[in-house]
């Protein structure tokens, strides 16, 4: 009996020495969090990583700290600085702020955003051939183009769909993931804002990523003189299909005048060969003479 009061003894004061040491750490992160503020999750470099090195997820964890050692330019997400560009060194356990990367954009320029084994280059647009500029980083396109070449007739063209689900890498200036906004300054108040040009329609050039045999076919229609047409895609249609080419004849169509005058024509039967020109009658054979010269009768 004296072992049991004895137990419960000992299990009574550990539960109250457990339960006053639960009171202090509680009462200690109070005042932690009083002096340095709430514990917030912020980014760090799990490893180093150099200058102008494309930050990869796995170069970045997460780690608690109080709200008073987190930096300015921090953020809890690493998925904000996958696929940016540091724009310092940054050392094993350092936290990663917005102030040094650069996010993709006209900054990290577009080589890290092309795809291996693949090409950028840039075509020039206008309002009828790109979609009264309303195209944007990131749309898909496809790219026609009228060809020309020497035929029976004369030059002869046909429309060829060349390429289908592009990418558009930029348009202008303007580079996927960039930022869409500039800063620019009241001319009344003086105040700085911040400005939108995601809208912008000012460029001449649209920026796409294709193979190297793709690039030297648009570098060889745009040396020709001829002009390329980018058609905008919906964003979830990737679809490849067969698309036979247009000439002349399927514009019009078979009820036009063209295809009832060439009807016409293959009407008229072939004309019919000069025929050849009698072959003389042989010459009646001499007549027989007797001796003393009288012909004999026939």
């Amino acid at each position: 009996m004296n072992q049991s009061k004895a137990f419960l003894v000992s299990f009574g004061a550990a539960a109250i020495a457990m339960l006053l040491v639960f009171f202090y750490i509680n009462s200690e992160k109070q005042k932690i969090k009083k002096e340095y503020g709430t514990e917030v999750v912020v980014v760090i470099a799990k490893s180093d990583i150099n200058e102008m090195e494309e930050i990869t997820a796995s170069m970045l964890e997460t780690r608690v700290v109080p709200d008073s050692f987190r930096q300015p330019g921090s953020n809890g997400d690493p998925r904000t600085f996958e696929g940016s560009v540091a724009a310092s060194p940054l050392k094993k356990g350092e936290q990663v702020l917005l102030t040094k990367v650069y996010l993709k954009g006209s900054d990290t320029g577009v080589a890290s955003q092309v795809a291996i084994h693949h090409r950028a280059m840039s075509i020039p647009v206008n309002d009828v051939t790109g979609v009264t500029r309303l195209l944007k980083p990131g749309d898909r396109v496809d790219i026609i183009a009228n060809v020309q070449y020497p035929g029976e007739k004369g030059v002869q063209s046909e429309i060829k769909t060349m390429l289908q689900n592009v990418h558009v890498l930029a348009v202008g200036e303007q580079v996927q993931n960039n930022i869409p906004a500039v800063f620019d300054t009241d001319p009344v108040t003086g105040t700085r804002f911040a400005k939108n040009i995601r809208g912008t329609r000012t460029f001449n050039t649209v920026t796409v990523e294709v193979t190297p045999i793709d690039a030297q076919k648009i570098i060889y229609i745009v040396e020709s003189g001829v002009g390329l047409f980018l058609t905008l895609r919906n964003p979830v249609d990737r679809l490849i299909s067969s698309i036979p080419t247009i000439t002349v004849d399927e514009v019009l169509g078979e009820n036009s005048r063209k295809a009832a005058l060439e009807a016409a024509k293959n009407r008229i039967p072939a004309a019919a060969p000069p025929k050849a020109p009698p072959m003389p009658s042989a010459p009646p054979p001499p007549p027989a003479f007797k001796q003393g010269g009288i012909p004999l009768a026939n």
